[in-house]
Parts: C-alpha cells; sequence; structure tokens
C-alpha cells in the first residue's frame, strides 16, 4: 500500500489466475504433456491453416472441451455413451482420437499412405502426440503433414458425428 501507484499491486495480483486450465490438468494427467507442449500446439495450430471449423475443432480438443457420446450422456440419459465406431468403451477424446481400435487403423492407413506416396518420407508414423494435440516430440513434421492430421481428425469427428463408417 506504500507505493506510488495505490492499488494497482493488487489489481494486477487479482487478475493473475491461481489455477492452470483446466484443459491443460486433464491431458497432462492422461499423456503428461508438459505446459509448454501444450501452449506450443496453440502457436502451431496458427500456422497449419486459416480455416475456422479446423481451428475450432483444434481449439476444443486442446482445451479437451470436444463433444463426445460420454459427455452428451451425462446431461442426456438415453444418449449411448460408448464409442460411435467400435462400441466397446466409453467415447473420451482420447478414445475417438486415439484409442479406439478402429481409429487406430484409420490412422494405420494414413501413414501407410504418406510412406507410399510420398517420397521424402521414411517410416513415418502417427503418434498419440500428433493425433491429438497436432504435434509430436520424437516425430519431425511440416506444415502439410500436420495439415493432413488436422483434416485427418475432422474427418474423424465428422464420421463420429454423421454415423459414418471411417474409411
Amino acid at each position: 500500500m506504500n507505493t506510488v501507484k495505490g492499488a494497482s499491486p493488487i489489481y494486477h495480483l487479482l487478475l493473475e489466475p491461481d489455477i492452470q486450465n483446466k484443459g491443460y490438468q486433464k491431458w497432462h494427467t492422461q499423456t503428461q504433456i508438459t505446459l509448454d507442449q501444450w501452449l506450443n500446439s496453440f502457436k502451431i495450430l496458427k500456422n497449419y491453416t486459416t480455416d475456422t471449423k479446423l481451428r475450432w475443432l483444434q481449439f476444443r480438443i486442446l482445451h479437451n472441451i470436444l463433444t463426445t457420446n460420454r459427455s452428451v450422456a451425462k446431461f442426456k440419459p438415453n444418449q449411448n455413451p460408448l464409442c460411435q465406431f467400435c462400441k466397446s468403451h466409453g467415447e473420451t477424446i482420447h478414445h475417438l482420437l486415439w484409442a479406439c481400435t478402429k481409429v487406430k487403423t484409420f490412422w494405420n492407413e494414413i501413414s501407410f499412405m504418406i510412406n507410399s506416396r510420398c517420397t521424402h518420407t521414411h517410416n513415418f508414423r502417427i503418434d498419440e502426440n500428433l493425433a491429438i494435440f497436432g504435434q509430436s516430440f520424437q516425430i519431425k513434421t511440416d506444415n502439410i503433414c500436420e495439415f493432413i492430421i488436422l483434416l485427418a481428425k475432422f474427418y474423424i469427428y465428422r464420421s463420429k458425428v454423421q454415423d459414418t463408417v471411417l474409411n
């Protein structure tokens, strides 16, 4: 209170958040992603595309707020919480984009297509972090590859919503 600025330090103290983002906290417990890696996913997203639908999808994934059957079932009693594709596990964002066996097959097919059609790739694979966060910490990618993966996530989510088979 003895500062020249009066209540300014108190005001700035109140503006500082004292907890971390809940989306980050959930992803950290599931995937051990660091805060810097999570924040970097937002920076990279700006380089992928200017398409607002794709950005909004990835933004909801990063904040762990993408609508799934499991999240809807909490509010809508007649909603089936199981995965739209495998029908055997609860549909979470992690399961929908990575853990589902049908989605893993889809990711393997995309990896095979990239490896067979792109002469500059050697044993390219899509790992959990690349599928969810759009960046991998062990696999080097470029903007085109990251854009393809973002489009694939959009296709997975669209197939889930429209109840169509991943192909």
